[in-house]
């Protein structure tokens, strides 16, 4: 196997690891693509960090089972036994949008639309009108 085919099947068992989250398509020389590579290669084969697709590459990922790469959790997660989960703050602080715990009244978080609608407008007189 080479060319096209050989980079879809590298990425899709990329995928399967856990090494890899983009598109399944036939483009070798993508940041994606090159830090999925990496990421397994730290963890099953060094050797397998190539520059070029291999039959080599392949093979050492179909060779691999289960997760091999860690997964990459957001700000507001944690990693625990493999796995990313949401995290929780002690006491009477909130989690805010960057994942870190503060004080109600400090957190940063997205306004949300009142389900009221907007306030009232104070009335302004019509045109014609004098006052």
């Amino acid at each position: 196997m080479s060319g096209g085919a050989l980079v879809e099947e590298i990425k899709k068992g990329l995928t399967r690891l856990g090494c890899y989250a983009g598109p399944i398509d036939d483009k070798w020389k993508t940041a994606a693509t090159r830090s999925a590579v990496k990421k397994f290669a730290a963890v099953v084969q060094p050797a397998a960090a190539s520059e070029k697709p291999s039959q080599d590459l392949l093979d050492a990922v179909r060779n691999s089972t289960g997760r091999v790469c860690p997964p990459a959790c957001g700000p507001r997660e944690v990693k625990r036994k493999g796995e990313c989960v949401a995290k929780t703050c002690n006491g009477k602080l909130v989690l805010d949008d960057d994942g870190k715990c503060v004080k109600p009244d400090t957190a940063k978080r997205a306004a949300l639309p009142s389900a009221a609608g907007p306030a009232p407008q104070p009335a302004r007189p019509a045109s014609g009108d004098k006052k």
